[in-house]
């Protein structure tokens, strides 16, 4: 795997041989301004089209901002048509160990409107993620 993006917040990877990118957080995500989310997501979105991935596994494990309503709507309207137009086939996330909050977050950030024509997957476990996103 490749490093290709990396912040104090966030690793991301490029895993040539499954043709995906893998992101892991830092437990300091927890603690990001949502306009520092936003600016993450959006450099993310640039990185799955210039490599034209056909999906991505996120390790939320370690820590993960939890995402308000604002947060939810904005990726559902912004990022996930993009995800769609660039053609993603999977997106798999490995949800954060301790905190409930934020693993509820990602899963209906994930379940408004236009994340719904993506085919994603929550894990407790990296192993059955990688499992997954290998298929």
């Amino acid at each position: 795997m490749q490093l290709i993006l990396s912040t104090p917040y966030i690793n991301v990877y490029l895993h040539e041989e499954f043709n995906i990118l893998y992101s892991e957080w830092s437990e300091a995500a927890k603690k990001m301004a949502k306009v520092e989310f936003k600016e993450h997501i959006v450099n993310f979105v640039a990185k799955v089209k210039e490599h034209g991935v056909r999906g991505f596994l996120t390790n939320s494990q370690k820590g993960h901002i939890t995402m308000d309503l604002e947060i939810q709507e904005w990726h559902d309207s912004e990022i996930a048509p993009l995800y769609v137009e660039y053609g993603l086939e999977k997106i798999g996330f490995v949800l954060p160990e301790k905190d409930f909050f934020a693993s509820i977050s990602l899963q209906q950030t994930f379940d408004e409107a236009q994340a719904q024509q993506l085919r994603t997957k929550f894990f407790g476990n990296l192993d059955d993620a990688l499992a997954w996103i290998k298929q």
